[in-house]
């Protein structure tokens, strides 16, 4: 079992209107699942999932030890995506830091913090996340897509 693992189901675009960037990250979504050591620390319905890859692989692209933390600033989501990769000082862990109650503003979940990851642990979970993406997204729209991965 890998120790980060990123996976989504339910790939859709059901209100893609256009080929443009915003629309592409606004309306290409799926149930996206995180887990961390095989625990569950996010699962997320109708999620940005090309947005989310696309940051991924930018964030991914800089040398490790150039790389800030990671954090989602979406064009969908509310403020930022409440999951977070952070730099501590064995790699990489994922961070929840739970989701307020639209009410009451008090979390509903605690703040996770997962183990420290290496950056080839982490970068060969964004790639498999991202490859699987690609191919359901080719398969689901067609060549075109492809620009939103490279």
């Amino acid at each position: 079992m890998k120790n980060v693992k990123l996976s989504f189901s339910g790939l859709a675009a059901p209100d893609l209107d256009g080929r443009s960037r915003t629309e592409v990250f606004v309306n290409v979504e799926a149930d996206l699942t995180v887990l961390d050591g095989g625990r569950e620390v996010l699962r997320a319905g109708a999620f940005p999932v090309v947005e989310l890859a696309s940051a991924l692989c930018a964030w991914k692209a800089r040398p490790s030890d150039d790389r800030g933390d990671f954090t989602l600033t979406s064009l969908s989501l509310e403020g930022h995506w409440r999951l977070r990769l952070l730099r501590s000082t064995d790699g990489w862990q994922v961070v929840d830091d739970g989701h307020p109650d639209a009410f009451t503003g008090a979390p509903h979940s605690a703040v996770f913090t997962g183990a420290a990851r290496s950056a080839a642990e982490v970068d060969a979970a964004i790639d498999e996340f991202t490859t699987r993406l690609r191919d359901d997204c080719l398969q689901l729209l067609g060549p075109w897509i492809e620009q939103y991965f490279d």
